[in-house]
Parts: C-alpha cells; structure tokens; sequence
C-alpha cells in the first residue's frame, strides 16, 4: 500500500474541487459578464448623453453672448446689427443710427390730423424710430427737422411697448440717445 503524503491528498481535492467549482461556476460568472456588460453600457450612454446636454448648454449661451456683442455695435449708416436673434426674441439693445430728425407721419391719414409734432428719425433704410434726447449725457444738440446726424443710443423695439400711443406711429421702436449725437 502505498501512503499518501498529505500534499498528494490535498493537491488531489484540491483539483477536483476547482473542477467541481469551475463548473458550478461558469454560468454565474457568464451572468454577471452579461450584468457588468449591460451596467458598464448604460452608464457610458449616461455619461455621452451628459456631455451633450452640456456642450449644447454651452453653444446655446455662447450664442447668446455673440448676440448680445453684436448688438452692442452699430453701424453708421443706418443698419443695426442687434436686431433680434431669433424669431420670438425680442429686446432693448444699443445701436447707432443714421439719419434725418422728422415730425412722425401717422399710421392712419384717413381721420383729422392734430398739428403736432413727435420728434423722429428717418433712417438711410426708411425706417422710423421716436427720439428720446431726455437720457443723454451732455447737452442736446441744436436739430432741426430735416437735419442728418448719427447718434448713438439704446433702441427699444415698439413691441416691447405696453403703451398704444407709439401704435399711432409707423415706429420701429423707440431710439434714446445715450452717448452722443453728431450733426453731419
């Protein structure tokens, strides 16, 4: 007979018990490779989708302050480059218009017209804003109807307007004077 040493035993349960326990455990650890697969995916879609909620966040305000830069600057011939940057936007912005100071015309010429005279500018574009020379920082000038200057200001688009009195007008908006005004 021949004695077993207790490394020929131990080595001999130990194989058949990782045998035994490879096969019990194949299935389970094909689940969970299943599991980990099916986390490890979702949580990748998680962090991709994350990432472009944030990068369209940040192109939406980005967008935002170039439209608000730009509307900052206006040109001297009568173009304004802030006009609203999308269809439903609508708000106050600086700009410099070029033109000359008129009496408004009425929207309806069909009536009686009363005799007064609602300070405007015409544009090199035929538009018509109302002129507001109350917010400006140094002493107005001396304009007469009919006289071209370029200004510099805040423009207020008249469908910001609660008041239906610009409404008589074929205004634009609303153009205070803010910086300055040069008579050309």
């Amino acid at each position: 007979m021949h004695i077993q040493t207790f490394c020929e035993v131990f080595c001999e349960y130990a194989f058949e018990g990782f045998t035994l326990l490879s096969i019990v455990m194949t299935p389970y650890t094909a689940h969970m490779k299943k599991t980990l697969l099916i986390i490890g995916t979702i949580i990748l879609l998680l962090i991709i989708g994350f990432y472009a909620l944030n990068t369209y966040i940040y192109n939406e305000k980005q967008g935002e302050n170039s439209a608000s830069q730009s509307a900052d600057s206006g040109s001297a011939d009568g173009v304004i480059d802030g006009r609203a940057a999308s269809s439903g936007d609508v708000r106050s912005y600086r700009g410099t218009l070029t033109g000359e100071q008129v009496c408004l015309p009425h929207t309806d010429t069909s009536g009686p017209q009363t005799m007064e005279c609602a300070l405007g500018i015409k544009t090199d574009a035929g538009e018509y804003y109302a002129l507001d020379l109350q917010m400006l920082s140094q002493p107005a000038p001396d304009l007469a109807t009919g006289d071209r200057f370029t200004a510099t200001g805040l423009i207020t688009p008249v469908e910001m307007l609660s008041s239906d009195h610009w409404r008589k007008y074929p205004i634009k908006g609303i153009f205070s004077v803010l910086d300055s005004v040069q008579k050309l």
